[in-house]
């Protein structure tokens, strides 16, 4: 059996490490190297497989076009080619894109010397919790790049979506910054968000899962547009 001595000294061990460790703590708190920073998640990176895929294969077409699709999935997935069969386009969506990966992807996009721009991304960003102000700076670089390249291209930004998984107050903070930069830079903001709602909650029945359309979906989004695209 242990004597009480033996007890002891095993206490008087154990608070010793206790407080070598508090004072190791402290140190580097002081140091900055605790911080909350320091245990940040790191930006987000959109050069996924998929991105660099998609990327790589729009490099191999180089002809030109009238009209531009450009976003994340819902973009990707979108059959516009069958709903506008007589319209010179190409469709530039990758899906899990966010702002900062369309705008660095710009000079591609505008080798075709498109007509028009159709844009649609940020639903990511809101998913990544990337910064607004950071999301907003993207969105204006990418005007920006359009409006030196080719001027005489119009330029279409489409409201996020709602979506299951985000917060709809995000969605709607989002876009209300999003239209508010459209009227500042002068180009045209389409608003779809209340076309996906039913009695302010999202209408399910236009989604084939928590964010992406389903064919009904989609059909809403080209009567959206469709004048736009054939002005």
């Amino acid at each position: 059996m242990q004597t009480n001595r033996e007890k002891l000294y095993k206490i008087s061990l154990i608070l010793n490490v206790i407080m070598a460790l508090i004072v190791v703590v402290l140190v580097l708190n002081k140091m900055g190297i605790l911080t909350r920073q320091s245990f940040q998640q790191t930006e987000y990176s959109y050069r996924t497989n998929h991105y660099d895929l998609r990327v790589t294969s729009f490099e191999l077409n180089k002809r030109d076009t009238d009209v531009v699709f450009a976003g994340d999935s819902i973009t990707e997935y979108g059959p516009f080619d069958e709903f506008f069969p007589d319209t010179k386009l190409i469709n530039r969506g990758i899906s899990g894109d966010i702002t900062a990966g369309l705008n660095a992807r710009m000079e591609e996009i505008l080798s075709h010397h498109p007509q028009k721009i159709f844009i649609m991304i940020g639903i990511n960003d809101l998913s990544h919790n990337i910064p607004l102000e950071n999301s907003m700076n993207n969105y204006k670089s990418i005007i920006e790049k359009i409006k030196t390249e080719a001027p005489n291209c119009e330029i279409y930004v489409e409201s996020v979506l709602p979506a299951v998984t985000i917060d709809l107050n995000k969605v709607d903070q989002f876009n209300e910054y999003l239209k508010d930069l459209c009227a500042q830079e002068n180009v045209n903001f389409i608003d779809l968000y209340d076309l996906y709602l039913e009695e302010g909650k999202i209408n399910k029945i236009l989604f084939a899962d928590t964010c992406h359309l389903n064919g009904y979906g989609f059909q809403k989004l080209i009567v959206a547009i469709q004048e736009k695209v054939y002005k």
